[in-house]
């Protein structure tokens, strides 16, 4: 009952806007054929229990994870730390947070359903106890012809009963009885009856909206006149003054489910049936353009805002819940409050945070896996942070956890890599000209960083790390950890630069440097550092250089194998040092091993009696061979090429 509560009162609120924009138009179909008016009556009624509306534009998106440093230990029910931030942050304070739910805030009160239900029930047993009454009126109908009665003493002529009969009263002249026929016929054909049957139930439904009365009477309005117009249409105008008399003689008050040919509003009928007039075929064309016009109108709207979307997304998140831990939900809400907004940031931006909070119906302890909390009856989810864009509101996706750090420069790296995710940013962060610094890792990877200059172009624009790659292909966005956007904390050090301090960072080389000491400090340092790059040029990755032991090999030709160093007393030595070098020591440090997957181009040298290398090409040479030396429990060396997460070359190497 709570639930049937809720949804009538949530979208009582809809069928207001529906209501009037039916009275508006109402009125500027006024001297229109009413047969449209009673058409948008109807589309009124349908938009009351129809749920469905077109919206534009359409917001949702494929949800997108980062691969970025996020925390999510984080206490549930706190704001980010940059909620209570400086612009361009919107601070809002935890008492001003906003709650939004399915409904508004009278739904709360338990006693609403049961006063709801109570009205809905008696407008129903009110409208078949009238319907009860003239049932007993027709007991003793006789049937004239197919699907018409006749009963002594009607008072008026109606369409009634499952069985859709026209009940006219006896001894009617023959002329008149004529044009009343049709007019009940005329109701049976175009359903008249069972779509006064539905509105009557929706409006007892919404028996506490005053609009709905409004909208029933002009239904029931909008359909006699409709019918009356079809009859003067087919019977002709002379019949318009005896039309008129037994509508004022046979008109009754009608009650339920009844449909007669009498209505309370007499007076206007009879008015609109004496200055009835044929509309001309430009008056029905621009009645239909109205209508029509007027249901897209209804059937659609502008995209939601997000606290209506974040309302969803919440139900959404308490259906799986509940399909995932078998246990009803009563009630679903969202607690939601703004974190940041990025106007500068695509098109401008705005970061929410969502927790949906459920009510559930048991308070057994749920051994969840997917950080949900629970108190009792409420479960708490997982705190989410959902991106969306500021004048569209529409969602371009999902943060699934705060930013290691908690300052504003990170979320916005975070929603940064996001966008370019999903393609709406360029992969940079600052356009213009870049450099690319080179560097080796304290494993042996080659890694390359891109570096731009943020605030201007040229000399005397200082420089600074976008982000780096590895030979892997894996990307690393990288930013100042402070609490205000990375592009503002850029150009207060631009201005201390031109100031004459901090002059270090108008040199890229002095930038990457200075970055490859703040991570790995002396164990990592600068191979190689080229100016006027394109992104396409940092896009391609590294190639980085292994001395590996192959452990095992499987059949598709993935390699397992174990990483060192070779040695001669004890300096470290290169690829073209160790190939001429006898005395060769290997120090295994990769205890563990990993697993390596060749590309389809790769080269493989193997070493051949004579102790040099050739290479075998052909792929099931060197499969073959690699496969033959492991049975053998033989575990061949090999210096290994590796870019983008495959290896590209082999070449074998001889250990003593």
């Amino acid at each position: 009952m709570k639930a049937a509560w809720d949804w009538i009162f949530s979208y009582s609120i809809q069928g207001t806007g529906l209501i009037l924009l039916a009275l508006l138009a109402r009125i500027c179909l006024q001297k229109s054929p009413a047969v449209f008016r009673y058409v948008l009556w109807m589309l009124v009624f349908v938009g009351l229990i129809c749920p469905w509306r077109m919206e534009l534009p359409v917001a949702p998106k494929e949800v997108v994870s980062l691969v970025l440093p996020l925390d999510q230990e984080t206490e549930q029910g706190e704001a980010a730390p940059w909620a209570q931030t400086s612009e361009p942050v919107l601070p809002v304070a935890p008492e001003e947070r906003a709650v939004t739910s399915r409904v508004a805030e009278a739904k709360k009160n338990d006693l609403l359903p049961l006063i709801w239900a109570a009205g809905a029930c008696g407008g129903l047993g009110y409208g078949l106890w009238g319907s009860w009454k003239w049932r007993r009126k027709l007991q003793g109908a006789k049937e004239v012809e197919h699907r018409v009665w006749e009963v002594e003493g009607l008072p008026t002529a109606f369409v009634f009963g499952l069985r859709s009969r026209i009940y006219l009263p006896a001894h009617l002249p023959k002329e008149e009885r004529a044009y009343i026929l049709l007019h009940e016929q005329i109701h049976l054909r175009r359903k008249d009856h069972w779509v006064k049957a539905l509105c009557y139930g929706i409006l007892c439904l919404y028996w506490f909206h005053p609009l709905v009365w409004v909208a029933f009477s002009g239904l029931e309005t909008d359909m006699e006149r409709a019918c009356d117009e079809a009859v003067l249409r087919q019977m002709g105008d002379g019949v318009k003054k005896s039309y008129s008399a037994s509508l004022l003689r046979l008109a009754a008050k009608e009650s339920g489910l009844l449909l007669g040919f009498g209505e309370r509003a007499v007076k206007k009928r009879l008015l609109a049936i004496l200055r009835y007039r044929k509309p001309a075929l430009g008056m029905v064309a621009f009645s239909a353009v109205w209508v029509i016009v007027a249901g897209c109108a209804m059937f659609s709207r502008g995209p939601r805002n997000i606290e209506e979307q974040l309302e969803t997304w919440g139900e959404e998140q308490g259906d799986i819940f509940a399909e995932t831990y078998q246990v009803d939900v009563e009630e679903v809400q969202t607690e939601t409050v703004q974190v940041a907004s990025f106007p500068d940031l695509y098109t401008g931006v705005e970061v929410w945070q969502a927790t949906p909070v459920l009510t559930t119906d048991t308070e057994e302890v749920l051994l969840t896996t997917d950080n949900w909390l629970q108190e009792g009856h409420t479960v708490y989810g997982q705190r989410t942070y959902l991106v969306y864009e500021t004048s569209s509101k529409t969602c371009l996706g999902e943060l699934w956890a705060v930013p290691l750090t908690g300052m504003l420069s990170d979320l916005e790296t975070n929603v940064r890599a996001l966008l370019e995710q999903e393609g709406m940013l360029e992969q940079e962060t600052y356009p213009g000209a870049h450099a690319m610094a080179t560097f080796t890792m304290t494993d042996g990877q080659k890694a390359q960083m891109l570096l731009s200059q943020p605030v201007r172009q040229g000399a005397g624009g200082i420089w600074c790390v976008e982000r780096w790659m590895d030979s892997t292909g894996n990307l690393y966005y990288e930013g100042p950890q402070v609490n205000e956007t990375a592009l503002s904390y850029y150009t207060s050090l631009q201005e201390v630069c031109d100031e004459g301090h901090r002059v270090g960072l108008l040199s890229p080389e002095d930038v990457a440097r200075t970055f490859l000491a703040d991570w790995w400090g002396d164990h990592v340092t600068l191979d190689h550092l080229e100016t006027d790059v394109t992104l396409e040029q940092f896009f391609t990755p590294p190639v980085s250089t292994y001395f590996v032991k192959v452990v095992d090999m499987a059949e598709d030709g993935t390699l397992q194998v174990q990483q060192g160093t070779p040695h001669w007393e004890g300096e470290a030595l290169s690829r073209t040092q160790a190939a001429a070098e006898q005395n060769l020591t290997v120090d295994w440090w990769d205890g563990w091993g990993s697993k390596k997957t060749p590309s389809q181009t790769i080269t493989v040298f193997l070493l051949s009696e004579d102790g040099t290398t050739v290479e075998r090409a052909e792929e099931t040479a060197w499969k073959q061979a690699m496969l033959e030396a492991v049975a053998a429990q033989k575990t061949p060396c090999f210096w290994l090429w590796e870019q983008g997460g495959q290896v590209i070359r082999l070449e074998e190497q001889f250990v003593p």
